[in-house]
């Protein structure tokens, strides 16, 4: 519960960041994954407002943005990059 109201809060903080169509299952997913998994790939306002509020690096979660965000956080969490 504690991620679903600080993404919430965090969004609604931010005034230029308009509610976008699917903005509410991208947060209800994200309050399930942030606390629970050890990595995140997301969209960059998503990435932003994880590590923002302070949930990232509470849960000790890799965030991360788009292709070069799942290369990265398989970096981070110890997976060579095989091409």
């Amino acid at each position: 519960m504690d991620a679903s109201v600080s993404l919430r809060w965090w969004k609604h903080k931010d005034l230029g960041m308009n509610w976008e169509q699917h903005d509410k299952v991208d947060l209800m997913s994200l309050a399930v994954a942030a606390p629970y998994a050890d990595v995140v790939v997301t969209e960059r306002r998503w990435e932003h407002l994880l590590r923002a509020s302070g949930l990232a690096k509470r849960h000790k979660t890799i965030v991360g943005r788009g292709v070069d965000g799942v290369w990265a956080a398989l970096e981070l969490a110890g997976t060579a990059r095989s091409e």
